[in-house]
């Protein structure tokens, strides 16, 4: 009866000291998961950066367009002033608008690929990350797994 008694004292002592160390492991892990979700935040902040900078390239953009609008409109009146027809006008402007136009979706279209390439980027780095942190998870309750069994065998003599 002796026996038993102190083989249940010595059992819940044991668990008390396992919680103890998994307590710890668990802070561990905490910080792991804060440390990455900083570096998250990093990417989302560098993401957010980008993001500003194509605005402002838009912007800048936008801007270009305006300019080539006016030069399109002194182009206009230089031809008004060299006395060409109304058809050779006509179509001098549509070229010109037609080349603008052109440019304007080209620009589009690269700026596009821009984004699209940085969102590629910033979801494969997101992804990674979450990858990282999985691993990380799986590994520290592995340990914990690993501790504990060690432990009961240990109590059991094994």
């Amino acid at each position: 009866m002796n026996r038993l008694i102190l083989l249940l004292l010595f059992f819940a002592y044991g668990c008390k000291d396992n919680t103890a160390e998994l307590s710890s492991e668990n802070r561990i892990l905490t910080q792991k998961v804060e440390e990455q979700e900083n570096e998250l935040e990093k990417i989302e902040k560098r993401n957010s950066e980008e993001k500003k900078r194509s605005d402002a390239e838009k912007v800048r953009l936008v801007e270009e367009v305006a300019e080539l609008k006016n030069a399109l409109k002194k182009i206009e009146l230089e031809k008004k002033e060299r006395s060409l027809s109304f058809l050779e006008k006509e179509k001098v402007l549509n070229q010109f608008v037609s080349d603008l136009e052109n440019a304007k979706i080209s620009l589009q279209r690269d700026h596009e690929k821009f984004i699209d390439s940085l969102m590629l980027e910033h979801k494969e780095t997101i992804a990674r990350l979450k990858d990282e942190i999985r691993k990380a998870d799986a590994e520290g309750y592995r340990r914990g797994i690993d501790f504990v069994t060690r432990k009961i065998d240990k109590s059991r003599g094994l």
